[in-house]
């Protein structure tokens, strides 16, 4: 299976030579408006890619928005491609979650190695990388995946793979509301909003992999605490 490229630009007409170059070279290239990117509200919209190539010609402040916006739903690395010199501006695009900055102008070949280097990585962390297990449920948090007691695969959305992690790597133990809300979503500010968030995440979660949502097995509210993911005796 070819590898997913995810292109976000502000010119599609001048990304469309990168595109053909990378589809080329055996990537599979789908082209996203920034603008789009920017206001996307589920990370389900941009799931199954293998790289996010960020490359905003004009509208460059927006790269930290948008990077914000993928690293708190998206596993996937990013690689922003930059304009500006300013190493202020790079910390600022790294710190809001680009795993590589490359300064424009740059040569079409030393992209295209860059891009195959990032793919490589990405494949072999996840060739590599163990499933975390607990109460016989199999999580693979690379695929965003978990298998069930019954054997079934379930496929989750960037946010409920979050919160399934969390809980898996924390099993017996409570897991706080505020700490679930500040990994989850960890570029918004704590309100009571983020809360109900929460709740009707913790309920998508459940209607996926407990036999009966109502009467729930494994994620267990913790009154005024958090939630718990163990099996009750």
């Amino acid at each position: 299976m070819n590898p997913k490229l995810l292109l976000i630009t502000d010119r599609a007409d001048l990304a469309r030579l990168q595109a053909q170059m990378l589809v080329h070279s055996g990537i599979e290239v789908s082209v996203l408006n920034h603008t789009l990117a920017k206001n996307k509200t589920s990370a389900a919209d941009l799931e199954g890619y293998d790289l996010i190539l960020l490359n905003l010609y004009e509208e460059e402040n927006d790269c930290v928005t948008i990077c914000r916006k993928l690293r708190a739903g998206y596993y996937s690395p990013i690689l922003a491609l930059v304009y500006e010199r300013d190493e202020r501006f790079l910390l600022r695009v790294y710190e809001a979650g680009a795993d590589d900055c490359l300064v424009q102008p740059l040569s079409i070949h030393l992209l295209l190695a860059k891009v195959q280097a990032w793919l490589r990585r990405s494949e072999m962390k996840e060739r590599t990388i163990g499933f975390l297990e607990a109460y016989e449920f199999r999580f693979n948090p690379v695929k965003s995946e978990v298998i069930t007691p019954e054997d079934t695969l379930i496929r989750l959305s960037q946010l409920e793979a979050r919160l399934l992690h969390l809980l898996i790597i924390n099993s017996g133990r409570i897991v706080a509301t505020d700490l679930i809300i500040q990994r989850v979503w960890p570029d918004n500010g704590m309100c009571d909003g983020d809360r109900h968030l929460l709740k009707a995440l913790v309920h998508r979660l459940r209607r996926k992999i407990e036999s009966d949502p109502t009467r729930p097995q494994y994620i267990h509210t913790i009154p005024h605490q958090g939630y718990s993911f163990r099996v009750e005796n």
